[in-house]
């Protein structure tokens, strides 16, 4: 059975966005490149930093 795909209208109210979450080193720089490359938008609110403040 084929996957099923909703885009535009047929979405539920508030499911119009992806919400990735990653753990790596280096998170600030691939937040930059996703930044650069994707003219992606980091959201303040979801970055997690670690015990030592970074």
């Amino acid at each position: 059975m084929p996957p099923i795909v909703r885009t535009g209208s047929a979405l539920p109210p508030r499911e119009r966005s992806l919400n990735p979450f990653a753990i790596v080193d280096g998170a600030a720089d691939l937040i930059t490149f996703v930044e650069e490359v994707f003219d992606g938008k980091e959201r303040e609110e979801a970055r997690t930093p670690m015990p030592s403040g970074d």
